[in-house]
């Protein structure tokens, strides 16, 4: 007798109606989760509870990983993040890091570098997702390492470190770098002349 595969396996446990419940109710809504976010007058907060277990998670995974680098972010990303949610979503928690400074002792960070600190952190993952079934609010948590460059399909991800949308903290960070210095740059510049203006005339 021919042994079956894991797809017809999984065909043969499947139930196309609650299948069909799961993909209909990742349709888009008005409003974010009220079980993750708050609204207020400037758009969606995360819930002060729900934002300090997930701090509390992302510590507790860091020290199960056992590796001291920095965290440049830690994201909720995916649907409970976006209108799309739904009573199936994972609470996708991601860790950012930058992959070049595991290996800023190596004189030049190779791609093969970058594969195997790839697969610890996944093997990592691995680990910890099997061994912890956290939820929080019905939802199951899961944790990601994200490289910092790494391209990321997500529409919405929000900033659980900086309590903010990410995509607005990507917008104020571009403004605190770039646009407010060369405002500034601008006004200085316009003063120098406006004093060479008084003094060709003696107006000064």
């Amino acid at each position: 007798m021919r042994k079956k595969t894991l797809i017809e396996e999984l065909i043969e446990v499947s139930d196309p109606e609650l299948d069909d419940k799961i993909v209909k109710s990742f349709h888009k809504k008005t409003e974010l989760s009220s079980d993750i976010f708050e609204k207020n007058d400037y758009g969606y907060t995360m819930n002060k509870g729900v934002r300090e277990k997930l701090m509390l998670i992302s510590d507790a995974f860091l020290d199960f990983v056992k590796i001291n680098f920095f965290v440049h972010d830690v994201v909720l990303t995916g649907s409970l993040a976006n209108y799309n949610w739904s009573e199936f979503s994972d609470i996708d928690l991601h860790i950012v890091v930058d992959f070049d400074e595991l290996g800023k002792d190596a004189e030049k960070t190779s791609d093969s570098l970058k594969d195997i600190v790839k697969e610890f952190f996944d093997a990592k993952e691995r680990v910890w997702n099997n061994r912890h079934d956290i939820k929080i609010k019905g939802y199951d948590v899961e944790i990601y390492v994200q490289e910092i460059n790494q391209e990321h399909v997500s529409s919405k991800v929000y900033s659980i470190l900086n309590n903010i949308n990410a995509s607005f903290n990507l917008l104020f960070r571009l403004f605190i770098i770039i646009i407010l210095p060369l405002y500034f740059f601008i006004i200085i510049d316009n003063c120098n002349i406006s004093i060479i203006y008084l003094s060709e005339y003696n107006l000064s």
